[in-house]
């Protein structure tokens, strides 16, 4: 007798004739596939076929074809049915093909079905487990593939119910030697879909604190990276993720890092208020001091390495000796914070940023509320004189402070959320911009003090933020730099989060984090640098620009949690990492490269995803990446350490 076969034309509502009536089946085998219980597909396929193992190949075959089937309305039915089958139906090598793959896992979870497909897998492996090496030869390869699918799917169960699309990035982090990075690797190399990815270093996703690692940093060399945490220890890895040394000198968590431009010093604030010098090649504690009455804000080390000055809610800057702990000088802000606030302690009042100039190490900029203040300190570090003190932002307290490479320009962005007591709802009036403060006069130590120079520092662009509904799409692009002969504010809504910036390492582009979640990208060229220079140096023109975005992105403007945490580009200023909604990291291409004018399309621009399993709380991008060593360094809540390479595509090939 002849085999009953099915064929491709099923019924399906896909499939209705030109007069709307629906084709017969030709096969009476082919009513079984839209049987729901499989007991009742059993009776029926008995009538017909005196061979089970028989029909559960045949409709494994068909269930198979629905599911390559994008129109299909049954690709949900089939994805489950066609595990099933082919289990019933001992086809191993095709079960290995078909359903042992990461694509398989990640289509089911988008039609919905990931758990009934986790039960699927569950009884392959436990049918494969109960057969003969005779019947299936590579059984026991079977059973280890089946079980790292079966774990997959049940340990990740959450992230891919909730971002299905990223199963393979999930994947390919598994360890080098695993089916799982195998067929992810594999996906990511193929033709049709040879994008830039994600992959785990050398040592990633590994328990590296008892606690949450709060923060890291990739030493300026790139050659070693250092992390601390709360349970008060901070550790240092050489560039391929080796533990060189474990520093247990705090009595407190450890909040903040930071490197020393020269490598040779590693700076740690605990929550204690106090600071600790190590020496980066040994660990040796250089010094440490103490000297805070409220939270310290920010840190930084002057050009040299020879001083480091903190700043506090306390409305201090305080200026310490590096090699011995001294305290050099104590600079109070309170005149420049409102009497209010200083009254009622409220956060962001106090002094928020504070920069080193780039070649004058006694020379240190800081923000208070919304003023800019320039402080000069002498060679004998007795006193400091004010070089410059101006108003930079209206509304907002500044969130951002950065000074250019040659030390001539500063780049501010306000936009802490503010309560509004008519609303009852925090709203925030978000600007950013750009100043020029000129050349600074270097002081010798042999000549004597310099006399300080009379610097009027001056507003020479302001990036104008996009309003909520100019980021109806992903990305647009914009006209270039036009003139302005008044101050523009632009005010955004803001439900959670601040607004801060990032300057990309060559100074061409500028990332402004929105408080809705949305991040905008500006470029600055050499020619409109030379332009902006020029504006600054001209006492008599009033004017500045106003530099509209190369685009903006939605980012996590439509996620649960849509406040962005990090803002972080890339060595070669290609790349911005933004991470948000409390555990994922989007790498966006900002197209500056050569011969990329402008920014495209944004469906080529979220380049790739990382999901973690608990909230991410510190990221670094290394400066100057090593052959084989992790680019990107993330930590999370847990203490796991995630060591990172972004895979580009070899293009060309």
């Amino acid at each position: 007798m002849l085999r009953p076969v099915l064929a491709s034309n099923v019924f399906s509502p896909t499939l209705a004739t030109i007069d709307g009536t629906l084709p017969v089946p030709s096969n009476a085998l082919e009513h079984v596939v839209f049987i729901g219980s499989r007991v009742f597909q059993s009776v029926a396929t008995a009538r017909y076929l005196n061979d089970p193992l028989t029909a559960h190949q045949l409709l494994a075959h068909y269930h198979h074809r629905t599911l390559l089937n994008p129109l299909s309305p049954l690709r949900a039915k089939a994805a489950v049915e066609c595990a099933y089958h082919l289990t019933s139906g001992r086809l191993w090598s095709l079960l290995d093909q078909w359903i042992f793959s990461v694509s398989y896992i990640t289509s089911c979870f988008e039609l919905g079905v990931g758990y009934r497909a986790l039960r699927e897998l569950i009884r392959a492996y436990n049918a494969i487990d109960a057969t003969t090496v005779s019947a299936c030869p590579d059984r026991l390869v079977l059973l280890a593939k089946a079980k790292e699918y079966v774990y997959f799917a049940r340990d990740h169960n959450v992230n891919l119910t909730l971002f299905p699309h990223m199963g393979h990035q999930i994947a390919i982090t598994a360890p080098s030697d695993t089916f799982l990075h195998r067929d992810a690797k594999q996906h990511f190399a193929a033709t049709d879909t040879q994008r830039t990815h994600f992959s785990a270093a050398a040592k990633s996703k590994t328990k590296t604190h008892r606690e949450a690692i709060t923060d890291v940093k990739f030493a300026p060399s790139g050659i070693r990276f250092a992390t601390c945490s709360d349970d008060r220890s901070i550790k240092i890895f050489t560039a391929s993720g080796d533990t060189l040394f474990t520093i247990n000198h705090s009595a407190s968590k450890i909040k903040r890092l930071m490197y020393s431009k020269t490598s040779r010093y590693l700076v740690a604030v605990a929550e204690d208020r106090t600071t600790f010098v190590f020496d980066a090649t040994s660990s040796n504690l250089v010094s440490k001091f103490h000297g805070h009455n409220s939270l310290i804000r920010d840190v930084a080390i002057s050009c040299r390495g020879r001083f480091v000055a903190t700043a506090a809610d306390d409305c201090h800057m305080k200026i310490w000796e590096a090699e011995t702990g001294a305290l050099a000088v104590s600079v109070p802000h309170h005149s420049f914070a409102p009497s209010t606030a200083i009254a009622t302690g409220s956060v962001g009042f106090g002094v928020n940023c504070v920069v080193p100039d780039p070649f004058d190490e006694f020379v240190f900029y800081a923000a208070c509320d919304k003023q800019i203040i320039g402080w000069r300190m002498d060679v004998a570090r007795v006193k400091v004189t004010q070089l410059f003190a101006f108003k930079a932002h209206l509304s907002q307290p500044i969130s951002t402070l950065i000074v250019s490479a040659d030390g001539k320009f500063l780049l501010t962005c306000a936009g802490y959320p503010a309560y509004d007591a008519n609303s009852k709802a925090r709203v925030s009036e978000a600007s950013a911009k750009v100043w020029h403060i000129g050349a600074q006069t270097t002081p010798s130590e042999d000549a004597g003090e310099a006399s300080a120079p009379s610097i009027t520092p001056k507003l020479v662009a302001e990036l104008q933020l996009p309003s909520e509904a100019a980021a109806a799409t992903d990305a647009q692009t914009t006209s270039p730099l036009s003139a302005s002969s008044s101050p523009k504010l632009h005010s955004v809504a803001a439900p959670a989060g601040g607004v801060f910036l990032a300057l990309s390492p060559d100074e061409q582009t500028v990332g402004v984090a929105m408080a809705d979640g949305r991040v905008a990208v500006y470029r600055i060229d050499q020619l409109q640098r030379s332009g902006l220079e020029h504006i600054g140096s001209d006492p008599s023109n009033s004017q500045h620009v106003t530099l509209p975005p190369a685009a903006h992105f939605s980012c996590f403007a439509h996620h649960p949690v849509i406040h962005i945490q990090h803002l972080v580009f890339s060595h070669d200023s290609s790349m911005l990492a933004v991470t948000g909604n409390t555990r994922q990291i989007k790498v966006i291409d900002v197209g500056v490269r050569a011969g990329m004018s402008s920014l495209g399309d944004t469906s080529t621009r979220t380049v790739a995803e990382y999901l973690l399993e608990g909230p991410l709380l510190s990221i670094d991008w290394c400066p100057n990446p090593q052959p084989g060593a992790p680019e990107i360094l993330i930590g999370d809540s847990a203490g796991r350490l995630h060591s990172l390479r972004l895979e580009r595509p070899r293009l060309g090939l």
